[in-house]
């Protein structure tokens, strides 16, 4: 079996052993048909656009994506060609919503978000959407939910109007897929543009890790000039792997869409494809072989229990993730010609990033409040 893989996707060498296959590593960008015209299987990320120009007249009979999105992926025609499709929904939802998590409380480090309690809005209301809920909730800040569809199919608790939401939120998080009129009833293609932008809260904290043109990148970048009291978090963006410059210069956090780049998470996304593949090709299932993921420098930390939760979590986080030095490396960045090399180079040799579970921690307080948080609590 010939397989065509993005270089890209951990662990596939260590789960595929057991079975006969060709593995054909890629550029995910710069993937063309002739290389997966002989192929059984194509192995992707968000960066590879499967569409009928890419597959027509080759052999491939089975699509994975590890990612939670869908967007770069024409299902309709796989659907059309019989060729099965997985995706991995969930895989990087505790990553993200820990990413969310540590922008956040570098907002409350430099004295942003002082008011109390506080209110954030959560639009998208997947498995992403859920976890970033479930974290927020656990440290005391209270959760609105928009997401349409879902609240048709099941209604949500404390689910309001998109309108209400940026009216009444101190925090906006983006969790949505990209759609536009064509694809939906309920676009997310530019709703965050000049109109939308004007009813979020001027000292309100903005965070993207959906795709980058869920937010107008111009009006934010316009809106940024006249008010810096709005802090944004943005890891998506607009003509990626080339933002805009003004804009990332004047984002809080600028960050090369790496929310979702745990080790954690990307192990997960490539088991799911694999046994997707596995159950596709009616492939004998074998015992998942143990893949020990690297530890982390500090393993194990000890709370002084006078230390307040904010303050402490601010160093927890920091200890497993510092999001600090995702902004730097695109922040610095933006002055050379080559951005677009540089912002997929360090996607492709990203730094080790494991998520909390990682970290061992004795918690004389809160240590209830940590664990809902992934923390391994002893």
């Amino acid at each position: 079996m010939r397989i065509v893989a993005d270089e890209n996707i951990p662990y596939l060498e260590a789960l595929l052993h057991h079975y006969p296959v060709d593995l054909l590593r890629v550029d995910g960008r710069r993937l063309s048909a002739d290389q997966v015209v002989n192929a059984d299987a194509i192995l992707c990320r968000s960066v590879t656009q499967v569409t009928a120009d890419l597959l027509e007249g080759s052999a491939v009979k089975y699509v994975g994506s590890a990612t939670i999105g869908v967007d770069h992926i024409d299902t309709a025609y796989l659907r059309e060609k019989k060729i099965g499709f997985t995706n991995a929904p969930g895989c990087n939802a505790n990553a993200v919503a820990q990413y969310v998590l540590s922008a956040i409380l570098h907002a409350k480090a430099i004295g942003r978000l002082r008011r109390e309690p506080l209110t954030a809005g959560i639009v998208g209301y997947g498995n992403v959407g859920k976890r970033v809920a479930q974290y927020l909730s656990a440290i005391g800040i209270h959760c609105l939910v928009n997401d349409p569809p879902e609240h048709e199919r099941s209604p949500i608790a404390n689910h309001v109007s998109f309108n209400e939401l940026l009216a009444q939120s101190d925090i906006v998080t983006l969790h949505v897929p990209l759609t536009k009129v064509e694809d939906s009833p309920y676009p997310t293609y530019h709703m965050i543009n000049n109109d939308t932008l004007e009813s979020i809260k001027p000292d309100a904290v903005l965070i993207n890790t959906a795709r980058g043109a869920v937010i107008d990148n111009q009006a934010l970048c316009d809106v940024l000039k006249r008010n810096d009291r709005l802090y944004t978090a943005i890891d998506v963006w607009e003509s990626e792997p080339a933002p805009m410059k003004e804009l990332v210069s004047r984002v809080d956090l600028a960050t090369p869409h790496i929310a979702g780049y745990s080790l954690d998470g990307k192990y997960a996304g490539t088991l799911q494809v694999v046994n997707g593949l596995i159950k596709q090709f009616g492939l004998s299932e074998k015992d998942t072989p143990n893949v020990a993921l690297p530890p982390i420098m500090v393993d194990k930390v000890v709370l002084h229990p006078e230390l307040g939760l904010f303050d402490a979590l601010g160093a927890l986080a920091k200890n497993v993730y510092d999001i600090n030095i995702d902004s730097g490396f695109l922040k610095h960045a933006i002055e050379y010609s080559n951005i677009s090399e540089r912002f997929d180079q360090w996607r492709k040799n990203y730094r080790l990033r494991r998520e909390f579970g990682a970290l061992a921690v004795e918690a004389p307080e809160f240590g209830d409040v940590y664990s809902k948080l992934g923390f391994n609590v002893v």
